[in-house]
């Protein structure tokens, strides 16, 4: 028989331990952690997605770097909100020059509607119409 010597060590003894060492190794096969963390940053900012930013499983949908649809989306809505504070700053500016441009404004389409109306009250005791827009 060989010698042999067994202990009892309890769980909650043995497992931190392991799951401590267990760390340590991988935290050292990992490497430079800010080495690390900037590789993974630069990849996940050229990864290729679709022109709203979402990567998918078709490769060929996938067709600019990640970091250029975030500046771009991010660009827009900046243009936009400045464009829509400058717009509502020249609010007077531009109702006035609305107003100017349709009091003088008397194209062949108005010109036409009015003659068409002139006439068919003369022609008609009863008389209709009816402007009907068409919707976008």
């Amino acid at each position: 028989m060989a010698n042999q010597a067994t202990v009892n060590i309890p769980r909650d003894v043995l497992e931190p331990i392991i799951r401590q060492q267990v760390c340590a190794g991988i935290t050292a096969a990992l490497g430079d952690p800010a080495e690390l963390i900037g590789k993974v940053v630069a990849r996940a900012l050229e990864v290729k997605v679709d022109r709203d930013g979402v990567m998918h499983e078709e490769a060929y949908r996938n067709t600019y770097p990640f970091i250029e649809t975030i500046c771009a989306r991010t660009i827009h809505k900046i243009t936009r909100d400045c464009i829509e504070e400058w717009v509502e700053a020249k609010r007077p500016e531009i109702k006035t020059a609305i107003e100017k441009r349709l009091a003088r404004q008397t194209g062949p389409f108005a010109k036409a509607l009015m003659d068409g109306m002139t006439e068919a009250i003369q022609q008609s005791w009863r008389f209709e119409c009816k402007v009907m827009m068409a919707r976008e």
